[in-house]
This record gives C-alpha cells, sequence and structure tokens, in this order.
C-alpha cells in the first residue's frame, strides 16, 4: 500500500500553540455510580424521595432524589435482569451539581445518602470528564490535517466520524468522534457553544464558562468511560471519584494509545513518526492547579476466557428460545454484549444459533422475526 508523503505539511513542533493561550475548563460532566445494599426510603436527613409512575427495562423502580431542596440525582432499584445481582442499585447524578458544586460538596451528599438508606458504594457505571476551550481555529486545522493525511492517528483501529456544516460553500467542522459508543472509552471534539445555542437547556454550564473566563466559541474535548474502563485502574474510590487529581489522571490513561496524533512522513511505522500533542496533560493540570498523581492499571493476572464469554451468550439464547422466546434473557444478554464488545460476532452467529435450536423438539416455534423486534426493543 502506498504511503503519501507530505514533504511540504507545514506542521508546528508543539501543535497545542493556540491551546497555550487559551481559556480552559476541566469538568466531570457525567456519573453513575453502582450501589449495593437493600434500602429503606423514607425522607429524611435533609432527603425527599419521588418514584415514577413506571421503571426502565432494566430496573423496576425508579426514584428521583432532592437533597435539601434541590435535585441531587436518580436512584434505580430492584433489576429486571436476572444477572444484576438483586441488590444492585444505580445513581445518575444530576448534571448541573458538577458545574454548581465542589468536589467536596458533592462527596458529602453521596455520603450522606449512603449512610441515611444504609447502603454503600460499589463501583463506577459510567464517568465522563471533559475540557472546555477557547478556539482559535486549532480543532478546525487538526480536523481538516487528519481527512488530508496531514496527519495519522496512532492505536488500533478504531471507527472515526466527522461532523461538519457549510460555511460560504466551504466544508466547517463541528466534531470528530473516536470509537465506538459500546466501547469501554468514546472521546468526542466538538463545538460546544453551537450546541448549547441549539439546545439552550444549560446556563449552568455557560455561567461556569463565565467564572472561568471562557469567552466566544468554546470546544469540547471529552471522553466517555465505562465500568469496563474503570475496572482497569488502581485507586476507585468514593473519594478518589470527586478530587480532580485522580480525574485528570483517569483523562491521561484513557488518551493513551487511544487518539495520539502523528505528524505524516510517510515512516513505515507509524509510532516513529513525531507525536502531535493536541491536548497536553500537563496543561490541563496546569489550568486546574492541580499537581501530578500517578495512577495505573491493574495487571491481570488472569485472562478473561473468550470462549466462556460466548458459552454464556449461547447459554442465554438458549433459555431464551426453550422458554417461548422470554424477553427477559436479552437484557443479559446485551449487558454481556456490550461489555465484552461482541456485537457484532453475535449477529453473524445468531442465526447458526437458531437453526440449531429448530432442530430441537422444544422450539420448533421458533421465530427470528419475533427475536429481532424483541432485541430492538431493549
Amino acid at each position: 500500500m502506498n504511503t503519501k508523503v507530505l514533504k511540504n505539511a507545514k506542521v508546528p513542533i508543539q501543535y497545542n500553540g493556540d491551546l497555550l493561550e487559551s481559556k480552559m475548563m476541566f469538568v466531570t460532566d457525567y456519573m453513575i455510580l453502582n450501589f449495593k445494599g437493600i434500602p429503606i426510603i423514607s425522607d429524611t436527613n435533609g432527603l425527599h424521595f419521588t418514584a415514577r409512575e413506571y421503571g426502565t427495562a432494566a430496573y423496576k423502580d425508579v426514584l428521583d432524589v432532592h437533597i435539601d431542596g434541590h435535585a441531587f440525582g436518580t436512584m434505580y432499584l430492584t433489576p429486571r435482569s436476572p444477572i444484576l445481582p438483586f441488590d444492585n442499585i444505580q445513581f445518575k447524578f444530576e448534571n448541573s451539581l458538577f458545574y454548581t458544586k465542589t468536589g467536596f460538596q458533592l462527596l458529602n451528599y453521596i455520603n450522606r445518602l449512603l449512610n441515611t438508606l444504609e447502603i454503600e458504594f460499589h463501583s463506577v457505571n459510567r464517568l465522563d470528564l471533559a475540557v472546555d476551550y477557547t478556539d482559535s481555529k486549532i480543532t478546525t486545522r487538526l480536523l481538516k490535517g487528519i481527512t488530508s493525511d496531514n496527519f495519522r492517528i496512532s492505536g488500533r483501529k478504531k471507527e472515526i466520524k466527522f461532523f461538519s456544516v457549510t460555511n460560504a460553500g466551504y466544508c466547517d467542522f463541528q466534531g470528530v468522534q473516536i470509537g465506538k459508543r459500546t466501547s469501554d472509552r468514546f472521546l468526542r471534539i466538538y463545538n460546544k457553544s453551537l450546541e448549547m445555542d441549539s439546545v439552550k437547556m444549560k446556563p449552568y454550564i455557560k455561567n461556569a464558562w463565565r467564572s472561568n473566563g471562557l469567552q466566544g466559541t468554546v470546544w469540547r474535548y471529552e471522553y466517555q468511560l465505562t465500568g469496563k474502563f474503570m475496572k482497569k485502574l488502581k485507586g476507585v474510590t468514593l473519594n478518589n471519584l470527586f478530587q480532580k487529581d485522580f480525574l485528570i489522571s483517569c483523562l491521561e490513561l484513557a488518551k493513551k494509545n487511544h487518539f495520539e496524533i502523528k505528524q505524516n512522513t510517510g515512516k513505515t511505522e507509524i509510532n516513529k513518526e513525531r507525536t502531535l500533542d493536541f491536548m497536553p496533560i500537563s496543561l490541563i493540570r496546569k489550568i486546574a492547579k492541580i499537581p501530578y498523581l500517578y495512577i495505573e492499571k491493574i495487571k491481570r493476572t488472569i485472562s478473561e476466557s473468550l470462549i466462556g464469554q460466548k458459552r454464556i451468550i449461547k447459554g442465554l439464547v438458549r433459555g431464551y428460545a426453550s422458554t417461548g422466546q422470554n424477553k427477559n434473557y436479552l437484557y443479559p444478554l446485551k449487558e454481556i454484549l456490550k461489555d465484552f464488545d461482541l456485537h457484532e460476532w453475535f449477529m453473524m452467529k445468531v442465526g447458526y444459533y437458531f437453526d440449531e435450536f429448530k432442530k430441537m423438539a422444544t422450539v420448533k416455534n421458533l421465530s427470528y422475526r419475533l427475536f429481532t423486534k424483541h432485541y430492538n426493543e431493549l
């Protein structure tokens, strides 16, 4: 395969030159935590619980939680899925709190919730970390450089989607998406000001921008981290999840070997190309006034068995087929496919499973069309 060599590509030694002059803001934008316990729900200690009329596909009971008179978050209890522990609870924070409260205040709130309900923190379900920054066309230059082969992207093969609009007949880039939402980490870089102008539902974000000196067009660099990614990290405690030094280190590990920009000079090995640090972690620490904190991934002493995962999946499909296509088996099935990124493999195999099960006397009436309907409804 011929590699396009760009001998005259104008690439600065430090591609983050514009960012050095920009205002920046580091923030947690989204968090879902997993708890364990069987709580007795009652309004006390400044907490107020309001049950919703309907649950979700995964949880029977959903409660809106207020603390000291303002929205705190949403609790999901009583799992419908047989693969989830019966005492599993999920808690999603109210988004505005990350922009209006300190980490210390949020930690105090969550400890009040846990102590009042006599439940305990178990793990992270999802964590979104973002850097908002004023942009001097650096992002659009980066995106154009990638699409025109000025730059290369290191790491494993990954899905990349670009978003743009036309401006005076020219392509005006508005963002890029790196990876799949089903992956353990997922990156978006996009024009946050444009989104805010179209949505107009989050004035607290604009207030935070003003407090941090962000004016004009604001862009967002945002990683979505799943529970699978967070399980690989050391030091994931409830206290650390509200400490900026720990969170910035999580962002650093997410970025590593995922979205690293390289100058394209036509070298055979991409890792020998010069790195162009688009979002320097050292700069984020400086802006946030946070010292360096080293965290690392947990060394895997026991490798997960791919064969074992596939056996569980086939077993759930067999259970679905042998019970008259009971949808309850599909809830844990989709969770496993998501956790182990086996959706594409499964869609190629499920037809063979159905042919095999139809040969069994107990499942002669198995309908693939009904399965597709059930699967897509979840």
